[in-house]
């Protein structure tokens, strides 16, 4: 059982690195982004300017919990494995209430902002919680290794996300323009940001870069 425990957390470290490695850049990548995002995929007919920006306003706030979104799935899947699924029904039901009341309270100042924001503090609660539960069903989780780990996506990832920074400062988008145009900078940004982020990750995460690689030529 010990052995089952041991390779179970392996298991869990694993794909909560990988998960990290991959989401926390996404993250801060929508956050820089996010008004070319969207003005791209949605900037035509009565999507007008003003309507970009409102809905660029709501990708902030779910942005800041892309990596809870993606992380809960990992830790309910491995509760699965421990064949308990009441658990993530329990504590989804904790964060739903709790989404609700964030989302009356922060509605207030920060609009339909709140309501993302709300949503976002949800999932970052829901994982909390099940991982708090699965640290003491398997007596104990490395998490020195994910703290190290996310540490060093974390120092990635904003150096990626101040390169592209620097982008939209040198190459402003121009949503008036031709939507070609801008199809260009948004695809040329998410190149130099993918590239930037590799190197980062090429020269302190060798381990997760590997990791990731192998994990896509498997699928």
């Amino acid at each position: 059982a010990a052995n089952d425990f041991n390779a179970l957390e392996d298991t869990f470290l694993y794909a909560m690195n990988l998960t990290f490695f991959i989401t926390i850049p996404a993250m801060a990548g929508l956050i820089v982004m996010r008004e070319p995002i969207v003005g791209l995929l949605f900037m035509r007919g009565e999507f007008d300017l003003q309507s970009m920006q409102m809905t660029a306003y709501a990708l902030f706030y779910y942005s800041v919990g892309l990596w809870a979104f993606s992380s809960v799935r990992i830790v309910v899947s491995t509760f699965y494995a421990l064949q308990d699924t009441k658990t993530p029904v329990k504590m989804a039901t904790y964060s739903i209430i709790a989404n609700i009341a964030l989302g009356v309270i922060l509605m207030g100042p920060l609009g339909h902002g709140g309501l993302a924001l709300a949503t976002s503090l949800g999932s970052m609660l829901n994982f909390l919680l099940l991982s708090a539960v699965l640290q003491k069903r398997l007596g104990g989780l490395r998490w020195k290794k994910i703290v190290v780990s996310t540490g060093k996506t974390m120092i990635n990832s904003i150096i990626m996300g101040l390169g592209l920074v620097g982008w939209l400062a040198l190459f402003p988008p121009d949503y008036a323009g031709a939507e070609l145009h801008l199809l260009a900078n948004v695809f040329a940004a998410v190149i130099a940001g993918i590239i930037i982020y590799g190197v980062c990750a090429a020269i302190l995460q060798r381990d997760e870069f590997k990791a990731f690689f192998s994990t896509v030529k498997r699928h």
